[in-house]
């Protein structure tokens, strides 16, 4: 029951408000007086509930806030248009058929909800364990498309389609809200504040006692427009479009409930580094600090959209998940690099969190116009050198502003005290808790590879190996992933260790040749 907890509260409530609104059309021929009284009874009974306890510690929490918003949002979003669809069937049904049956249309509509959300629970219980983020998006765009169609429907039989899609919307946006609750008793834990799960339950309780009270508000709002503007529309002649502005009520609030959503920091790369956090048997103290700060913040919105965007259209199947070790984080992942589009993939299917090292020419604004300027020359030809420029401009500080909310680290070539930074900066991270994502490939023309798909490699990176074994006396494993363009597969390759008894010139050089020979492998294969 704990996974339709959430739709449980909202169906009973509504058929009270239901039962008050028979009452009313039975002895006021007015539904809606019903529904008013009831919601008036609701805000002024949980109005003067008393709080049993303070305002829980987690309220203070930002991923607890962002979780409060979309729960706020998506429950005023479906109980405003479980009123609206009750409204529509009174309206098309009332010369049609009698009293009774009118709300036994309405039992019935409200029964074919509960039965999508109990045949669904269990399928989906299952398949998105511990993917909260995703299904509270998915779910709420499947609710969108299904309110849509719902309320456009033509048919009865069209009804009940787009309601069970609806239905099963908000089924997966309930069921991912109950997940959520687990993610937020394990930030508890590294919190600086080590908060309990009673404090999360108690900032809960409130949180609860809010969301009836602004739903009900303004649930009441849009009834009193409805009653006091519904003649004046039907005198002018536009029902049709006041109708339109009430349904958009309710897909604005779930809008507004994705947006919080894309803002929610712990996305399936962020919850597996906390979660690997909490099932060490020795806790360090650099990666709590560093849990601490990216749940502190929420998630660069711009680059959730454009991830979310981009996915499509470099859909990728991933390939060699059961190579990864994640008790031995963290690692290194060696990508090819293809241009732009061995790091676009990685950073869309990369299935697990890391930190990537990137030019230091693409983190400047200025530096990053100009090598957009050198890889797009012929922009110039076809809008001109002032126009291109203007492009070259846009794009320059965009991408720069983009790859910096992947916290980067920033690497220049040719000097030895700049790569000394990026080393350091480099151990920070890993010392931290955080996976390195670097792209070693020579440029083509310093490469001698003769395999047009792969050029050779680098090698200094593999110092990594020597810093990590001598700060923390562990073997830093390095894995090669290949973005395969022609065939659509991110594959992930078997590790390689740094060995530490080797020579550190040896084993520098043995860990770069043995990842080429596995890329390479990958691309025969």
């Amino acid at each position: 029951m704990k996974h339709t907890s959430h739709i449980t509260v909202s169906l009973l409530r509504l058929l009270l408000m239901l039962a008050f609104m028979f009452a009313t059309d039975l002895w006021l021929h007015n539904p809606l007086v019903g529904a008013f009284v009831y919601l008036s009874g609701l805000v002024v009974v949980v109005g003067l509930m008393e709080p049993k306890a303070p305002s829980g510690e987690f309220e203070g929490v930002e991923s607890y806030h962002l979780y409060s918003q979309m729960r706020l949002f998506s429950t005023v979003a479906v109980e405003l248009s479980v009123v609206l669809m009750i409204g529509r069937i009174l309206d098309t049904s009332i010369n049609q058929v009698s009293l009774l049956g009118r709300y036994g249309l309405l039992a019935g509509w409200l029964l074919l909800v509960s039965l999508v959300a109990w045949l669904f629970k269990r399928y989906l219980r299952g398949r998105w364990r511990g993917l909260s983020l995703a299904e509270f998006v998915v779910g709420a765009i499947v609710w969108v498309i299904g309110e849509v169609g719902m309320f456009s429907a033509s048919t009865p039989m069209l009804t009940v389609v787009w309601t069970v899609l609806w239905a099963l919307g908000i089924l997966m946006v309930s069921a991912a809200l109950e997940g959520f609750m687990d993610d937020l008793e394990a930030i508890g834990f590294v919190d600086e504040r080590s908060l309990s799960v009673h404090d999360l339950h108690t900032s809960n309780t409130h949180q609860t006692r809010r969301i009836t009270l602004v739903s009900a508000g303004v649930i009441m709002l849009m009834l009193v427009v409805w009653m006091w503007l519904r003649p004046t529309v039907e005198q002018a002649g536009s029902v049709g479009l006041f109708r339109m502005l009430m349904l958009n009520v309710p897909l604005l609030c779930m809008l507004v409930a994705i947006v919080y959503a894309a803002r929610y920091p712990l996305d399936h790369r962020n919850r597996e580094k906390l979660m690997n956090y909490l099932g060490s048997h020795t806790p360090d103290g650099n990666v709590k600090h560093s849990l601490q700060r990216m749940l502190g913040h929420h998630a660069p919105l711009g680059t959730r959209i454009i991830c979310w965007l981009a996915m499509p259209f470099f859909r990728h199947k991933v390939v060699g998940r059961e190579h990864l070790r994640a008790g031995d984080y963290p690692s290194v992942f060696v990508c090819n690099h293809g241009f732009l589009y061995g790091p676009i993939v990685a950073a869309l299917y990369l299935p697990t969190y890391f930190r990537p090292w990137i030019h230091d020419r693409m983190l400047n604004p200025d530096k990053a116009t100009m090598e957009l300027a050198a890889s797009f020359p012929w922009l110039r030809k076809l809008l001109g050198r002032k126009a291109a420029m203007s492009v070259y401009k846009f794009f320059g500080r965009l991408v720069c502003k983009l790859l910096l909310t992947f916290r980067p680290i920033s690497v220049v070539r040719g000097s030895s005290h700049d790569s000394l930074t990026t080393f350091t900066e480099s151990l920070k991270a890993l010392q931290e808790g955080d996976n390195l994502l670097l792209f070693p490939e020579k440029p083509k023309r310093l490469a001698n590879e003769p395999l047009a798909d792969l050029r050779n490699f680098y090698t200094g990176f593999a110092h990594l190996g020597k810093v990590y074994h001598d700060a923390t006396g562990r073997s830093l494993l390095f894995y090669p992933i290949y973005s395969d363009h022609h065939t659509r597969r991110f594959i992930i390759g078997e590790p390689v260790q740094y060995n530490p008894e080797q020579p550190p010139r040896e084993a520098k050089r043995a860990v770069a040749e043995r990842l080429q020979e596995r890329m390479e492998k990958m691309i025969g294969a």
